[in-house]
């Protein structure tokens, strides 16, 4: 599925409003079904380099807000959302086994 440009844009909008412009280096947004088969938005929000982390309050002020911004546009799906740095690490190599799969 493509996500429409207002759902795109009341996204990002909500974002830049909440973070600020300097903040956010790009947000990959995905429509899938969530684990109760309901329609849902997926939301990785790639941040850009910074000193400073990214606060709780801030991040559920962040969340609040595009929940909010899809509600005015009446897109009532839930935005799970993950926030994700520059120097982040992907796990998903492999060579990584789950915890309960290993010998000790």
């Amino acid at each position: 599925m493509t996500v429409s440009a207002s759902t795109r844009c009341a996204i990002e909008r909500a974002l830049i409003q909440t973070l600020g412009p300097s903040a956010i280096d790009h947000v990959v947004i995905r429509e899938e079904l969530n684990h109760a088969d309901e329609e849902a938005l997926f939301l990785e929000v790639v941040m850009k380099r910074s000193d400073q982390p990214l606060s709780t309050d801030k991040s559920i002020d962040a969340r609040v807000a595009v929940s909010d911004a899809l509600l005015a546009i009446r897109d009532s799906r839930f935005p799970y959302m993950k926030f994700t740095h520059p120097e982040d690490v992907s796990v998903e190599d492999e060579s990584f086994e789950p915890h309960s799969t290993r010998s000790h």
